[in-house]
């Protein structure tokens, strides 16, 4: 180890081409190792419950569906739009990332059962993760790292950080860590390359398209990506100022379509650049956002990836190295920003996912340094070994216990009370009605300040109680008394599931109270398919159905008609049967409305979304009589209360579309972009 550590030393101070071939198989294991291990740990139950990944699943669809942009009203925070649907608010990067998946989705779950494409969806992070951990070893081998130097900056990617996590969820970050380390490892490889002039301008054209890539996932980086351009400018041998100029050119060019596509989707979507984020902003005090974003109980990256300390010793190291200097501030530069933005952000800690969210496109860079260090001596890779394993000892319980149930189970709290500044400062469409009726948001947006709600703490909770009896009820009894419970004794969850059928809560809490079994993936393949609609989010067909909504929003009952007959091959649903009502009602088309309904098993044909859309349908018809009953039938099922006002009214006053009913309650939800003056 010794003399690899020195051979690696040598190697960064002499600007050689790069490490011997016999490190490429350590390099290649090591990939190897956390694909599988990915594979072998992934959770594919909740992928899409969040509003987030919900809105870039359904913009990927769109986009294979209709070759549009548009989503269905109703999700929190989301763009309307005069047509009458809506847009996500969020970077195109992910939704083009998953259209591969999203595109054979249907044919896969047509050959393995309804929800068996949440194994594709899984597996795209997977690959993302996967790829993000080899681009952090291919960094550190071009930074001159050893084979085990090499091996670690691999492993703490995807195993020795809260990256491991996210391959359950469909948030962007595992692209965005893929896109900057791509550009910082092309960069780096062009300079220190000893192949051909056109060869060194390929890369660096390469690492100007990872650049824009990540603009195009999220558009903050467009003040983050350029740091880890900067080998380009000043690593390796000395350069002639053409030749700089040269590679700085080529990356621009390589830009070009990543960067022409984030402008182009932007103004397209909201009109001008920059301009998604509306009612939120940079309102958190800057310096409790960095301290806690470091190294607080709750969301500190130490606490997640402790390679941290040796990651800054080899930036250290890098900066030292007038070879590899630009190296050393890509990996700062780009550190130091998303600390800045991240911590001055009303979200700091991103809300929900596992570990400071916000910060973890960062962590192949980190890795990389981290690598570097490890390089120099017996002692450093031992200490790297054992920091690693650190951190794949916490974030394994954010993968055993998926991270969205502690989300789950702590927004299930009482909400709290927004006082002073926050009635100014916090977005409306996240706020609800406290206790009193007062302006209130959901405990997620404020627990990340309370060490109560530590999730590495909650997440140990709520997988002791699983792991300790077979029995849901007994579970369920035991996580209903909070770790908390005797000091704050009036903010126990309520783990109630809200209303009839299978429901996003429904699964979240069937997760949080059945008995712990490994997940892995492929898993939903062995689930009997009771058991699949039960606990396993139908995330493409959620998507699917979205489309359906949308059409009738923008006036399109022919599509949803279509839509729901493909959805109800593959699922037969009350909510798709519904969708397949309305669209024939609102084509004009009522007889085949009513056989339709004749023709409904009848389990279906009592289903809530069903009683709903016939009760409009014999609205229509003049039965009122007929329409009264069932919309208070549909009521009772649906846990709602806006049946009581169309019962009061004459049928002529009631909501005209089956839409209107349900997105009831939702209309604060979305905002519309007001153009810019002057």
């Amino acid at each position: 180890m010794g003399k690899q550590g020195r051979t690696g030393r040598a190697r960064a101070a002499s600007g050689a081409a790069g490490p011997a071939p016999r490190s490429r198989p350590a390099l290649a294991l090591g990939v190897l190792a956390v694909f599988l291990v990915l594979c072998g740990t992934a959770e594919e139950r909740t992928l899409g419950t969040i509003t987030d990944e919900l809105q870039m699943l359904n913009t990927g669809i769109s986009l294979v569906e209709t070759g549009g942009l548009g989503i269905a009203r109703g999700q929190y925070f989301t763009i309307l739009r005069p047509a009458g649907d809506a847009l996500a608010p969020y970077g195109m990067g992910l939704p083009l990332a998953f259209a591969p998946a999203l595109s054979v989705a249907e044919r896969w779950e047509r050959a393995f059962g309804p929800s068996s494409s949440q194994t594709l969806l899984v597996l795209t992070q997977v690959l993302l993760v996967t790829l993000a951990s080899a681009l952090a070893g291919l960094l550190a081998r071009a930074a001159g790292a050893s084979p085990p130097g090499q091996v670690v900056a691999v492993l703490a990617t995807g195993l020795g950080s809260p990256l491991w996590d996210y391959v359950a969820s469909a948030y962007s970050e595992p692209l965005q860590a893929v896109c900057l380390a791509g550009a910082a490892t092309a960069a780096l490889t062009a300079v220190r390359s000893g192949r051909t002039a056109t060869g060194v301008l390929v890369r660096a054209a390469v690492a100007g398209l990872c650049a824009g890539g990540a603009v195009l996932t999220k558009g903050v980086h467009l003040a983050i990506a350029p740091f880890a351009l900067l080998p380009l400018l000043l690593d390796g041998p000395p350069r002639p100022a053409r030749e700089r100029a040269k590679l700085v050119a080529a990356a621009a060019a390589g830009a070009v379509p990543t960067l022409g596509a984030w402008l182009a989707f932007e103004i397209v979507r909201f009109g001008r650049p920059l301009a998604s984020y509306a009612g939120q902003g940079f309102t958190h005090p800057p310096l409790d956002g960095l301290w806690r974003l470091l190294v607080g109980p709750n969301k500190g990256l130490l606490l997640y990836f402790p390679l941290l300390v040796l990651a800054a010793a080899g930036v250290v190291a890098l900066l030292r190295d007038p070879r590899l200097r630009g190296a050393g501030l890509a990996v700062a530069g780009v550190f130091a920003a998303l600390l800045a933005t991240a911590s001055a952000w009303f979200a700091w800690d991103g809300t929900c996912g596992w570990g400071p969210r916000l910060l973890l496109p960062v962590i192949p860079l980190l890795a990389a340094a981290a690598g570097v260090a490890a390089s120099r001596g017996p002692l450093l890779l031992r200490t790297g070994a054992v920091l690693l394993a650190a951190g794949a000892a916490v974030n394994v319980l954010g993968v055993l216990q998926p991270e969205v149930t502690v989300f789950s189970y702590v927004a299930a709290t009482p909400a709290v009370p927004l006082e002073g500044s926050q009635l100014r400062t916090f977005p409306t469409y996240y706020r609800c009605a406290g206790e009193h009726g007062e302006p209130a948001a959901s405990r997620v947006f404020f627990c990340s300040s309370d060490a109560a709600f530590s999730p590495v703490r909650l997440a140990a909770f709520l997988l002791r109680a699983r792991l300790s009896s077979s029995d849901p009820e007994e579970i369920r009894r035991r996580i209903s008394i909070p770790p908390w419970d005797e000091s704050r004794p009036g903010l126990r969850p309520d783990l109630a599931t809200v209303g009839g059928g299978v429901t996003i809560q429904s699964i979240w809490n069937r997760v949080l109270t059945t008995p712990f079994v490994w997940p892995h993936l492929g898993r939903v393949l062995s689930v009997p398919v009771r058991e699949r609609v039960l606990s396993f989010y139908p995330a493409f067909r959620t998507g699917l159905a979205d489309q359906a909504a949308r059409a009738l929003d923008i006036g399109r009952p022919e599509r949803a008609v279509r839509l729901a007959e493909r959805l109800w091959d593959l699922a037969p649903t009350g909510y798709y049967a519904a969708l397949k009502i309305e669209g024939l009602r609102l084509s004009g088309e009522p007889g085949e409305a009513v056989s339709y309904v004749d023709s409904l098993p009848p389990p279906v044909a009592e289903a809530p979304t069903v009683l709903l859309a016939r009760a409009l349908l014999a609205r229509d018809a003049g039965n009122e009589g007929l329409a009264r009953a069932l919309l208070s039938a549909a009521g009772r099922g649906l846990g709602s209360s806006w049946e009581e006002a169309a019962q009061g009214k004459p049928l002529a006053a009631w909501p005209k579309r089956l839409r209107d009913y349900l997105l009831m309650g939702a209309e604060g939800y979305g905002i519309e972009l007001k153009p810019r003056r002057g």
